[in-house]
């Protein structure tokens, strides 16, 4: 499981996200600091990610889905055998393998996650992720030391098909790449980091090469980027600006270059 990346990934991000307390943070800044946030799997976007157990009611940041997570297969043994849950016995073998189970998902759960696509063009990308085509989307050299850890997510009818891949380079669980058939529009490819999320994390040493603008973007938000890009002390030469456009009676998007 350690295939070579793209030559390119792509990171594609809002104009602007609220913060819990109300306020505006815009993505402008990640630019400038030359930073990413690096995700909770407990806080993607799909509940089913990295296989973190069982089925539990309640939002990604919910009390319940976070702190009850680690009882579910307690409570499912004990009603399975009719009994307390403090009357399971560790010897079991059913109990040996939930809690073996429950210890690869505590450590998939204890990292952060970066995610990118090999597609800048795809629009359900740009619907999604970058505010419906008013955001932007930054494209990374994978020359650097952190993305050659990217690894392509597997798109399986099943996590049983994965259970047996291993990665030695990073000492990644193979699960923590492991999504359904119906995101595969999405052509990810994630680095998964195993330290504690959610964080911001470095990439100075990484080679933004790229940067696709929304067709809805604004100018007066263009002016701003541009102005990230210079501050971060990118170059028109080494970072190409590009902005999105549609064909015309078509759904297809193409680029058209920016001076910057």
């Amino acid at each position: 499981m350690s295939p070579q990346p793209p030559s390119v990934l792509y990171r594609f991000r809002p104009w602007s996200v609220l913060k819990s307390d109300g306020t505006e943070r815009k993505s402008v800044s990640e630019v400038e600091g030359k930073y990413a946030f690096f995700s909770s799997p407990l806080r993607l976007n799909d509940p089913q990610d990295c296989m973190l157990g069982p089925d539990l009611t309640g939002g990604k940041c919910d009390i319940e889905r976070i702190f009850f997570h680690g009882l579910a297969d307690a409570t499912r043994l004990a009603g399975e055998k009719k009994c307390s849950v403090v009357e399971l016995s560790p010897d079991d073998p059913a109990v040996e393998a939930a809690v073996a189970l429950h210890q690869r998902r505590e450590v998939r759960k204890n990292t952060c996650v970066c995610c990118f696509s090999w597609d800048w063009s795809n629009p359900l990308m740009w619907t999604f992720y970058a505010q419906e085509h008013q955001g932007f989307c930054l494209g990374y050299s994978t020359n650097g030391e952190l993305l050659r850890r990217a690894r392509p997510v597997l798109y399986t009818h099943s996590p049983a098909e994965v259970l047996h891949l291993k990665d030695p380079a990073t000492g990644n669980d193979a699960l923590s790449f492991c999504k359904s058939t119906d995101w595969h529009f999405e052509k990810e490819w994630r680095v998964c980091l195993l330290e504690q999320g959610p964080k911001r994390v470095e990439l100075a040493k990484e080679e933004l090469i790229s940067v696709h603008v929304g067709y809805r973007m604004k100018e007066q938000q263009l002016e701003e980027l541009k102005k990230a890009l210079r501050n971060a002390r990118h170059t028109p030469e080494a970072t190409k600006l590009f902005r999105v456009e549609r064909l015309p009676m078509s759904f297809v998007l193409c680029q058209r270059p920016i001076d910057w």
